[in-house]
């Protein structure tokens, strides 16, 4: 029997019910979006932590932090840190040396390699021997494993009456005798090349060569960092894939952070797709610290 009321659906009705889907659809996708995007920064802000963690580990053993790996000619990308047969860094810029460091991780959340930059004088022989240099806490023996004898700034001293040292004016500071003769290292033929009273210099001229983190706002954050681990985030791989590593099409912060010099940026509210974490000198020296070092 034919029921006199039952009809079809009318095209609007129809319309408006793939309107609704449409749009809980599209909600669904754009919560699973943010959703999946959150989890990532939350990821590598734990990421960059824990290598922060690894690296000051790795000083408190080792006595100095590793150099980057390079990014480019042989042995590149290969997770080893890079040296000069002199002991020197290679080079001041690179990937993040994460088999040196003994990384289960290797890359970020978005599969990319993690960018490393180093003070610049981590290249130069004399100052990454040098007690007064930034630079020392990179100093290590030759890649052979033949041992580096440690130097001097010629205005290093110890002020007698207070058994303070001084890389700079210690005949000004000091109303007692100055002795230039003294080297408070352990062992200065070998790591570590720095010591409590090599400075974190950051009213130098060129800083030692020191990085620097500022905020959105231009604000510095940190001003004496001897090493930054930067991860480029979800545009990563448009960020390495570039022959310099850094298209000049990237957002004005972004390019800031992957352009070898000495500034990053680091917004205070995570609305740029870069992280970035720094170790200064003073974080360095703590691990001495804890490691017992005499002296220090």
């Amino acid at each position: 029997m034919k029921c006199e009321n039952s009809k079809g659906f009318t095209l609007l009705e129809v319309a408006i019910a793939l309107l609704i889907i449409s749009l809980l659809v599209f909600g669904g996708v754009t919560m699973y979006s943010t959703d999946y995007q959150q989890s990532k920064q939350q990821a590598v802000s734990l990421q960059l932590e824990e290598i922060k963690k690894l690296m000051l580990g790795f000083v408190r053993v080792n006595g100095y932090l590793p150099c980057p790996d390079k990014l480019s000619g042989t042995h590149s990308g290969d997770g080893g840190a890079d040296r000069k047969s002199d002991g020197a860094c290679a080079t001041r810029e690179g990937y993040l040396p994460t088999k040196t460091l003994g990384m289960s991780q290797t890359k970020d959340p978005w599969g990319n390699k993690f960018y490393y930059r180093v003070n610049a004088r981590a290249e130069d022989l004399t100052r990454v021997t040098d007690i007064c240099e930034s630079a020392s806490v990179f100093g290590a023996k030759r890649p052979d494993g033949t041992p580096v004898a440690g130097t001097k700034d010629a205005n290093f001293a110890q002020c007698k009456a207070t058994k303070m040292y001084f890389c700079r004016a210690c005949s000004t500071a000091c109303s007692s005798i100055c002795d230039f003769s003294v080297d408070p290292r352990p062992h200065p033929s070998a790591p570590p090349y720095f010591h409590s009273s090599t400075r974190p210099v950051a009213a130098e001229p060129d800083g030692f060569k020191n990085l620097e983190i500022k905020d959105e706002n231009g604000n510095l954050v940190e001003g004496v960092d001897v090493a930054v681990v930067v991860s480029f985030g979800s545009n990563g791989r448009y960020t390495w894939a570039d022959s310099a590593h850094c298209p000049s099409t990237l957002l004005a912060d972004e390019k800031e952070n992957c352009d070898n010099d000495v500034t990053f940026i680091r917004h205070s509210v995570q609305d740029l797709d870069d992280y970035v974490i720094g170790i200064t000198l003073n974080d360095v020296k703590a691990e001495e610290i804890k490691a017992g070092l005499p002296n220090y």
